[in-house]
């Protein structure tokens, strides 16, 4: 019990480098499943208007949500799921040259969909933006000479 108490205390003591703050501490903050965003992005570029796959990724990208290009097999997987749910719809195009391509549509039941992640994404943003406003207010009450202790929770 003794050793497993102690290895426990180490694994505290040990500091871990925050990828975001350079802080040594254990920290959260770029632990966030930027992936989760993948389903609404995807709606969102396909009501922009149809596309393929390539060309989805590269609007993922731009988008923001990812460090550099999305895993393509996500991308392609979410795209097939989406289908099976009558979110999007697609087709093999077989014209011009090179190989034949898929390319992706929105439904009106992909764009009911979306709608619901809009409201979703709206409350976190009020939410986010309702954090941010208490933070900085917490940050500026310190730099004005306070010790930070203004009531707020």
């Amino acid at each position: 019990m003794a050793k497993k108490q102690a290895k426990e205390a180490v694994a505290i003591q040990k500091p871990v480098q925050c990828n975001g703050a350079g802080q040594e501490y254990e920290c959260g903050c770029h632990k966030e499943r930027k992936d989760r965003y993948l389903e609404p992005s995807l709606l969102l570029l396909l009501w922009q208007g149809p596309s393929y796959g390539y060309e989805l990724m590269r609007g993922l990208e731009a988008l923001g949500f990812h460090d550099g290009p999305p895993d393509p097999g996500a991308v392609y997987r979410t795209l097939r799921h989406m289908e099976e749910y009558g979110l999007v719809r697609s087709e093999w195009e077989t014209t011009g040259s090179g190989p034949a391509r898929r390319r992706y549509w929105i439904t009106d039941r992909g764009k009911h969909y979306l709608a619901n992640w809009v409201e979703v994404l709206e409350q976190r943003y009020w939410a986010l933006g309702n954090f941010l406003r208490q933070y900085r207010k917490l940050l500026e009450a310190e730099k004005g000479g306070s010790d930070g202790r203004s009531g707020v929770a």
